[in-house]
């Protein structure tokens, strides 16, 4: 994609089965095939409850964008990482 003038590349969690190991070396794998200028991101989903685990692990692994819902307000199912609630205090207490 970076040919076509991409910025940012996200790898994507839409079935929300990752777990966090799965982000770091999705991340790592992405990180090797793109230029030092190509910004990663990750959007994650918590049908499993690992939503922020993985954008966690994926920002240790060099994600700098992540996709999360605002003040966790969701689509239906298990839904988007949340950004407020819990996911503010984790986010908050890791950075």
């Amino acid at each position: 994609m970076e040919p076509y003038g991409a910025n940012c590349i996200y790898r994507t969690d839409f079935a929300g089965y990752m777990l966090s190991e799965d982000a770091v070396e999705r991340t790592i794998h992405l990180r090797e095939a793109l230029t030092n200028q190509t910004e990663i991101g990750f959007y994650g989903h918590r049908n499993l409850g690992m939503g922020i685990a993985s954008s966690l692990a994926a920002v240790g692994a060099g994600v700098t964008r992540i996709d999360c819902s605002a003040v966790d307000l969701v689509e239906t199912g298990a839904g988007n990482t949340p950004s407020g609630g819990d996911g503010a205090e984790t986010y908050k207490s890791w950075s």
